[in-house]
């Protein structure tokens, strides 16, 4: 159910069926792991605590493009498509992209998507990036609740950085 997409172009057309990713580097592919695994513990803790079967509770298959943006600072849900796209970081402030806490995210993003029926846009786009936050921190809980943080990126974190978004206050 899960697919690994290495080397995105940095032209990628995010919308085109027509992904051609190859080329294994294995400086910034401990990411591939990374993903995968969050997206297992995702997809577990959709399945266990909901009876999900995945983010559109009808099985749809889920690929992750790593190295989305070169030295980029984004994840993102890529809808209809099952689709989600990792940045590497700016190795300045940030790692790539791919912590369980964010995948959880993105894929919490194809929850919001395929159950409420939410427009991506203002008020309403903010509750699902509040829904997405919270479950991709509920996620990193149950995968790995001895290394728990509010922190949302904590574990992409570079040289002080504080994290992406923080649920402690």
């Amino acid at each position: 159910i899960f697919v690994i997409n290495y080397n995105l172009p940095s032209s990628l057309n995010i919308y085109n069926d027509s992904f051609v990713w190859n080329n294994f580097n294995a400086k910034k592919d401990e990411i591939a792991g990374d993903a995968m695994w969050g997206l297992e513990k995702s997809y577990d803790y959709y399945k266990e605590r909901f009876g999900r079967n995945s983010y559109d509770n009808k099985g749809h298959a889920i690929s992750v493009g790593i190295h989305a943006g070169r030295k980029e600072n984004l994840a993102y849900w890529l809808g209809i498509y099952g689709r989600i796209a990792i940045g590497d970081g700016d190795d300045s402030l940030y790692d790539a992209w791919g912590s369980i806490d964010i995948i959880g995210h993105e894929f919490t993003d194809g929850v919001t998507e395929t159950t409420s029926d939410l427009l991506y846009e203002r008020e309403s786009g903010a509750l699902n990036e509040s829904y997405s936050d919270i479950f991709g921190k509920c996620i990193e809980y149950y995968a790995i609740p001895d290394s728990f943080t509010w922190g949302l990126s904590e574990k992409i974190c570079l040289n002080g950085q504080p994290p992406y978004r923080s649920f402690s206050d």
